[in-house]
């Protein structure tokens, strides 16, 4: 009985082993069935004809390479100019649909939106070709701290808001890829924090409102009014705050919009350039161990697989052991056991488990909610 247990026991490791392998050459074509979010767009148009979906595919095509490099400044590359001239070349598919406007908006009635999605191969590729490197999909994420001042009267800007403010913010952002929040402003927050706090970029007070939130970098920003200008002419300073390193800068504009803008667009164009550096020097991969239960079938393997691969660009993932509905990896990766904590903890793919495995943390597959109707 001991050894046909013995034998049985070899034979599934052999043939979880044998999963490995067929999912390791198989890896390419499971990754062009999943299209990240990254590689689709929309944009408003104004009715269906052939030249207007012509316009609208380089246009999103366009915001396709800005959410997935990071980058803002592209059409000075002869090579992205020309592949936005043969967008439709790229496009996977595309639809219409018709979004409803806000009570708010000048406009009244429907806009109709167009939306596609491009081949994420092609595109990559584009871009490096370009000189355009591909921003990881593991992205800072940013909390901004903004208070306007408008008629001597100051107010912080929170998630509840539902004004033009917030909408350009969370839209600018997602031009680039980022993931951005407002604080909710709430008792929590106002135990902590008030307005002259984030007028006067008070960093201790600032940092301790935000540890909540759990994000990467804080961005401060104070906007206003210019003074001894025309009313509309504003100016809006800012400081970037997270790693080891403070940025200020200032930002003026036509209205409280424009400089809200362009003080995102900055505080990204630092976030980018941050990574650029880090990865055009000497960089140190970290060798990070985990063990992986619940997984029973080639289909984890391959969920487990891509999600470790895809947590950030040049991450790279080996199997050490193989046993019955568990897996141990090892994988060399820019970041540290923090980050990856931090990164598993705001996915929902990995669920990290109290006690390890031979010294290494372990955690749980959950289930995949594309399963479930």
């Amino acid at each position: 009985m001991t050894s046909f247990h013995h034998r049985q026991s070899r034979f599934f490791r052999v043939f979880l082993w044998s999963f490995v392998w067929v999912m390791f050459v198989g890896l390419e074509v499971a990754h062009s069935s999943e299209v990240p979010k990254s590689y689709e767009a929309e944009v408003p148009v104004s009715d269906k004809g052939e030249q207007t979906r012509d316009k609208a595919m380089q246009a999103a095509l366009l915001k396709v390479m800005m959410a997935v490099s990071g980058e803002r400044k592209l059409t000075g590359r002869a090579l992205v100019n020309e592949a936005l001239q043969q967008a439709e070349r790229y496009v996977q598919q595309f639809r219409y649909r018709l979004a409803s406007v806000d009570p708010g908006h000048v406009s009244s009635g429907n806009q109709l939106m167009f939306w596609a999605q491009f081949d994420p191969v092609s595109v990559d590729r584009i871009l490096q070709q370009s000189g355009i490197r591909i921003w990881q999909r593991s992205r800072p994420s940013m909390l901004v701290w903004l208070i306007v001042q408008k008629d001597a009267t100051r107010a912080l800007l929170g998630a509840k808001d539902r004004s033009e403010l917030s909408n350009v913010l969370y839209a600018t952002a997602a031009e680039r890829g980022i993931s951005t929040i407002l604080p909710l402003l709430d008792l929590d927050d106002r135990s902590r924090i008030d307005e002259d706090d984030v007028w006067h970029r008070v960093q201790d007070r600032v940092f301790a409102a935000s540890e909540r939130y759990d994000v990467d970098i804080v961005l401060v920003g104070r906007a206003l009014a210019s003074r001894g200008a025309s009313s509309n002419h504003w100016e809006a300073r800012w400081a970037l705050l997270g790693g080891e390193m403070t940025e200020n800068w200032t930002t003026h504009g036509n209205g409280s919009k424009e400089v809200l803008r362009k003080g995102i667009h900055e505080a990204i164009d630092i976030l980018v350039t941050r990574n650029t550096r880090s990865r055009a020097g000497n960089v140190v991969y970290n060798p990070l161990k985990l063990t992986i239960f619940g997984m029973g079938s080639i289909g984890d393997y391959a969920r487990v697989w891509r999600y470790l691969e895809n947590l950030q660009s040049g991450t790279k993932v080996y199997v050490t052991e193989v046993e019955a509905k568990r897996m141990s990896f090892r994988i060399s990766a820019l970041f540290d056991q923090t980050r990856l904590d931090k990164m598993i903890r705001n996915g929902s793919t990995l669920s990290k488990m109290t006690t390890g495995v031979d010294d290494a943390p372990a955690y749980k597959l959950l289930s995949d909610p594309s399963e479930f109707p």
